[in-house]
């Protein structure tokens, strides 16, 4: 999962596709919304990074919205074909890491008297 900010113009997107014999240098990136399957569809041109593994590609998304998460799909845009897929995870805060079920359960043992066999061998 990657991280997008929706706060920016313009976000980065850096992706190691599944092949590098791309037909040409254009691109349709789709970006389709978890839940309400908003999509945006960018054709666009790419350029490969200093050391030739990552595609680098810059977006201008328009529905991107705080705190949401976005299928993505790279295809090449004259033969279609799958080059990348991946999700994404919408957020304008730095360093924030998001954990499933923060703060969701709490264990409470004050008043339970709970008693453990430990078997030795």
């Amino acid at each position: 999962m990657k991280r997008v900010n929706p706060t920016l113009e313009v976000n980065t997107l850096n992706f190691i596709p599944r092949d590098f014999s791309p037909v040409s240098s254009e691109i349709r990136l789709t970006i389709t919304q978890d839940g309400s399957n908003a999509s945006e569809v960018l054709d666009l041109s790419y350029s490969l990074s200093s050391n030739g593994n990552y595609m680098v590609v810059d977006c201008e998304w328009t529905i991107l919205e705080e705190d949401s998460v976005y299928f993505l799909e790279v295809l090449d845009g004259p033969s279609g074909a799958l080059m990348y897929r991946d999700r994404l995870y919408s957020t304008s805060t730095d360093g924030y890491r998001r954990t499933i079920n923060s703060g969701e359960f709490v264990v409470n043992t004050a008043d339970e008297d709970e008693q453990y066999i430990i078997l030795e061998d």
